[in-house]
């Protein structure tokens, strides 16, 4: 059982509201700005928690699994610190240079999450548009 008191203090205004449509119940945190679940919230809070020099596989990063790391391994990414190196634009033109149309946008968007350890279906708009205006640039010079 997980007790509030020992949990981080999450920075800025959030609601928890509850809904309990069919059979499971469903938590929510909502920020000042748009929602957040309650497993995001948390995962922000212990974040610094983490121990910095700890390197973590590709596929114990969020969003990324034995197919996205067997993949990135192709390509000269061996865990969470090269890809930060290589940058999530720069592995996915890798990527899609190596397996072509296998890898769809998804995958950048996904990596790129991973990197900021939330949910890439959660990724803010502004940063994926800043996303894929990276890789519209890197297809028209080449």
């Amino acid at each position: 059982m997980v007790v509030a008191e020992n949990l981080p203090r999450i920075e800025g205004v959030y609601s928890l509201q509850r809904s309990h449509l069919g059979s499971g119940r469903t938590s929510r945190v909502r920020p000042l700005r748009g929602t957040l679940t309650l497993r995001d919230a948390l995962d922000r809070a212990v974040a610094p928690l983490r121990e910095p020099t700890m390197l973590r596989m590709i596929s114990e990063m969020r969003n990324l699994g034995p197919v996205m790391e067997r993949r990135l391994r192709e390509i000269g990414v061996e865990n969470e610190e090269d890809l930060r190196a290589m940058g999530a634009v720069e592995a996915y033109a890798r990527l899609r240079f190596v397996f072509g149309r296998e890898v769809g946008v998804i995958a950048l968007h996904a990596m790129e999450a991973a990197l900021l350890d939330c949910d890439w279906r959660r990724l803010p708009s502004e940063v994926k548009e800043r996303l894929n205006a990276q890789v519209e640039r890197l297809r028209t010079a080449s």
